[in-house]
């Protein structure tokens, strides 16, 4: 499983418009057939700041992904009101089953 954990810091007066436009791409993502989670945290202490987390089954799932016009759009649209972005991308090393 691949995890990708994204923090954005946008514009304070510009949080309505990035959220609308998160759950847009979450939405698209989660369409996806290799996305298998998609998650979006906003900070309540911090104005503006966003965390994704993301899974995807495998490398080639990331790939595809990343060749999605829909995320070009995204970050063309909210790349002008973030003021940090931060970008991880990890393999998961702990199995998670509905087992716990």
């Amino acid at each position: 499983m691949i995890v990708i954990v994204v923090e954005l810091i946008v514009d304070p007066s510009h949080t309505e418009e990035f959220r609308g436009r998160v759950i847009e791409h979450a939405k698209n993502s989660l369409a996806e057939p290799g996305c298998v989670r998609f998650d979006v945290a906003e900070d309540s202490e911090q104005a503006g700041r966003f965390v994704i987390w993301e899974n995807y089954v495998d490398f080639e799932a990331v790939d595809a992904h990343r060749a999605q016009p829909y995320l070009a759009e995204f970050r063309e649209s909210v790349d002008p009101i973030t003021q940090h972005r931060d970008l991880s991308l990890l393999e998961m090393i702990t199995p998670i089953d509905e087992d716990g």
